[in-house]
């Protein structure tokens, strides 16, 4: 194997590894836009009832039985754990902004993926030549 395989072998190499990272990062964000849905349907429930039986985390995997009171509004995190009131209305459209960045990031992971993919099969190519 001459010194330009080798460095083929190399960048061919590197793409591998950007595009393992490309997906795991894709499949995060998939994680956490299904945790976006799965709160908007909960808080939809949540909003039907005037309380409802929950099961509420208390850490480190316990969990402990509540009920849950309707009284209109719910603490939302907006950043650096500041938490904020709002109501259920409001809150289902932070959880919309916030889904709203996570696909402009899925989409932008997914042309990177393409993009490296591209690349890998052209650096692919040119060894096996």
């Amino acid at each position: 194997m001459d010194e330009e395989q080798q460095r083929m072998m190399m960048q061919a190499r590197r793409i591998q590894q950007g595009m393992q990272k490309a997906q795991q990062d894709l499949n995060q964000v998939n994680q956490q836009i299904n945790n976006i849905e799965a709160t908007r349907e909960g808080i939809e429930e949540l909003s039907k009832k005037e309380q409802q039986d929950i099961v509420s985390p208390i850490g480190a995997g316990v969990y402990m039985p509540s009920l849950a009171k309707n009284s209109g509004k719910l603490l939302v995190e907006i950043g650096s754990g500041i938490v904020v009131e709002k109501k259920p209305e409001q809150a289902i459209i932070t959880l919309g902004d916030r889904k709203d960045n996570l696909m402009e990031a899925k989409n932008k992971l997914k042309a990177r993926l393409k993009l490296l993919q591209r690349q890998y099969q052209q650096i692919a190519g040119q060894i096996q030549q």
